[in-house]
């Protein structure tokens, strides 16, 4: 569990710097794949946290 909380902190972290990011994108940046990314995009957007974008790509 805790490295998943690590993944996700990564992941905002990511996007807060780099404004708005697509799945593939990220993933090259923190080293996760791009399926496992876009699971935490989805969970984190379903907490509010992050939002999507119709272009598929992400911002926080």
């Amino acid at each position: 569990m805790a490295k998943t909380a690590e993944n996700r902190q990564q992941l905002i972290r990511c996007l807060k710097r780099e404004g708005s990011s697509k799945a593939a994108d990220i993933a090259g940046d923190i080293r996760l794949s791009s399926a496992r990314v876009r699971i935490l995009l989805s969970e984190l957007s379903d907490e509010g946290r992050v939002r999507t974008e119709g272009n598929g790509r992400s911002r926080v």
